[in-house]
């Protein structure tokens, strides 16, 4: 039946040709010329986007992530401090919150808290869920710009499930729509994590949990200070430094609380 439809139509293009002779080689060139356009302006906007994103340089280390930043992004979530070069307002907010959960990640994990492992775990998923995003979108917009082979193979064995398409020059962009209806899945799940990790973010609490009053660091920090009979600030903390004291401080009440008890 497809082989059929084919021969039809070009059949019918054949006569068209012969019939409008110049005028029909003529429109298809504009035809040609401006699906070739639309697709260079597109490609345009995200090379721009791809030389934005790879010239800014970000602070994701919290050792050298200060704490009064950290607060700031905490509280009144503003995530300018984590960029160090590159325009800001050029980036996607994706972008930013993926390198702001790096952030996070590290500093749940130097604060050595069980109850956050958990939040570790789902950290961890959207960064994987975000990098395949990345990979995927490259390949999808490579391929509908160009049919290569070496692309489609590529995209193919990047899963399983893809390998389930044909990608020829027929099926192209079915192919092409029904990879991108699966991948509305795992879009569907970075952003649920994300709504989640964002709603914990927003409940008030202390220790190793990330909340929304400031005040509540500047207390961690007296606290350790009365204790531990030292003088840090909070302007010269860095994140790093303020997780590690944080949980030296963790430590010293629980064994107090086991004297205590015995």
């Amino acid at each position: 039946m497809k082989k059929t439809l084919l021969n039809l139509r070009k059949s019918f293009q054949n006569k068209r040709q012969s019939q409008d002779g110049k005028s029909l080689q003529l429109s298809n060139v504009h035809a040609k010329a401006d699906m070739l356009g639309d697709q260079f302006n597109i490609q345009t906007l995200k090379n721009t986007e791809l030389l934005n994103t790879a010239s800014a340089i970000f602070n994701t280390n919290i050792a050298r992530f200060p704490l009064l930043d950290f607060i700031d992004c905490c509280v009144n979530k503003k995530y300018e401090s984590i960029l160090i070069t590159g325009d800001f307002e050029s980036l996607s907010p994706d972008l930013i919150q993926e390198k702001w959960i790096i952030i996070l990640s590290q500093y749940y994990k130097a604060r050595g808290d069980e109850s956050n492992n958990e939040k570790n775990q789902m950290i961890f998923r959207m960064q994987e869920l975000r990098l395949r995003a990345s990979i995927i979108t490259m390949l999808l917009n490579s391929v509908g710009m160009i049919y290569s082979p070496t692309l489609i193979e590529t995209l193919r064995g990047f899963d399983e499930a893809f390998l389930e398409f044909q990608f020829n020059e027929e099926s192209i962009e079915d192919d092409l729509q029904l990879v991108k209806n699966m991948e509305q899945a795992n879009e569907l799940e970075y952003r649920q994590i994300k709504e989640e990790l964002e709603a914990q973010e927003q409940v008030a609490g202390t220790g190793s949990n990330v909340v929304n009053g400031e005040e509540v660091f500047y207390d961690w920090v007296a606290s350790y200070n009365e204790v531990f009979k030292t003088s840090h600030s909070v302007a010269k903390l860095s994140t790093m430094e303020y997780a590690n004291n944080c949980k030296r401080l963790d430590k010293y009440i629980s064994s107090q609380e086991k004297v205590e008890s015995n």
